[in-house]
């Protein structure tokens, strides 16, 4: 049994890597609009930390660069429409 088959070709593993780069940028959102809603309720002037607004916006650029990757990798069946 070849190594390589058991962990997949780097365009799969640059699809998991993407996949799981959206899942933590939906929890540093989340996390950001916890904090929002607890200063809202608390009644203090409402703000997001610039290190969170650093670190989703970086997570999304790498997630867009994995994804991006990843289509690039992979190899596509064409459409049987098109020629």
């Amino acid at each position: 049994m070849n190594v390589n088959q058991t962990r997949g070709t780097p365009g799969e593993r640059l699809g998991f890597l993407a996949f799981a780069l959206k899942l933590m940028l939906l929890g540093l959102v989340v996390v950001a609009l916890a904090m929002l809603g607890l200063d809202l309720a608390a009644g203090r002037k409402a703000g997001i930390p610039a290190a969170l607004l650093i670190a989703i916006c970086s997570t999304a650029f790498a997630q867009i660069g994995c994804w991006i990757g990843y289509r690039v990798l992979t190899p596509r069946k064409p459409h049987k429409d098109r020629p």
